[in-house]
């Protein structure tokens, strides 16, 4: 007997949206409301067609695990020109600020972006990721350069680092954008503090954390992560090119590869 699963309607534009399997409509969201089945349907959009708005609203009704799939694809581009592949990370996986529960869907992207950044103008990892300049660079720069309609849908969630200085000390900072954990893309701690959340779905193996510059079409590169190392005073995790882990002295230079959540 085929098993019906019922999931929370939430409708755009004050319309209940039909799926293709209902007889029309844009095959979005298909709940009680209107007596189908959720999850995968026959015309439902893919990540890449759909519009972030579409994609806000199919995470919030809690559909987005039975619509996509860990790794699918969809390119933004930012005011600069550049060009940037996201996937999906993972589902449920973030906590959302403020206690409000889980954000539906993590991003992150696929590669690196074309430059470059130091962590820090100083050779100091004290106050952990928020107090770099790497961040401050995120929140004043690269948050300004998304499109506004993926701007419109981010959400502010909280994510867990270390207050660096060698400190053991766990801080939880609400950010709408960020750099991603060693336990996050590892799935074990080698270089930081535990407690900074758990690995993502799409980090299986060496492989998986291999990234390049220019969105895929540059050299490897070693990235970032937001973990300072705790053995240091003045250095943070970073992901080498062959998808293992080392630390990087924050006045140094490597990949920028962020994440968000919708």
């Amino acid at each position: 007997m085929n098993r019906i699963l019922y999931g929370t309607p939430h409708f755009i534009g004050g319309a209940a949206p039909l799926s293709a399997g209902c007889g029309g409509g844009d095959g979005l969201l298909c709940g009680r409301a209107t007596g189908c089945a959720a999850g995968v349907r026959a015309g439902a959009k893919s990540l890449a067609e759909s519009t972030w708005a579409e994609i806000a609203a199919v995470s919030a009704a809690g559909e987005a695990a039975g619509r996509w799939s860990v790794g699918d694809e969809k390119d933004i581009t930012l005011t600069t020109g550049e060009t940037l592949t996201l996937q999906i990370y993972g589902f449920d996986h973030d906590d959302l600020g403020g206690g409000a529960g889980k954000a539906g869907i993590t991003f992150g992207m696929k590669n690196l972006m074309a430059a470059t950044r130091v962590m820090h103008s100083a050779t100091s990892n004290t106050g952990g990721f928020t107090s770099m300049t790497f961040y401050t660079w995120i929140t004043g720069t690269f948050i300004p350069s998304l499109p506004a309609d993926l701007q419109a849908v981010l959400k502010t969630v909280a994510k867990k680092s270390s207050a660096g200085n060698k400190s053991t000390s766990i801080s939880t900072n609400q950010v709408r954008v960020f750099l991603f954990a060693e336990i996050e893309v590892l799935g074990s701690v080698n270089l930081s503090v535990a407690g900074e959340g758990k690995v993502y779905p799409i980090f299986t193996d060496d492989a998986s954390r291999v990234k390049s510059l220019a969105n895929g079409t540059g050299d490897l590169g070693s990235w970032w992560g937001r973990s300072p190392a705790l053995s240091s005073t003045f250095r943070f995790a970073a992901f080498t090119n062959v998808g293992g882990v080392t630390s990087i002295t924050t006045t140094y230079v490597s990949g920028v590869c962020l994440g968000f959540c919708v």
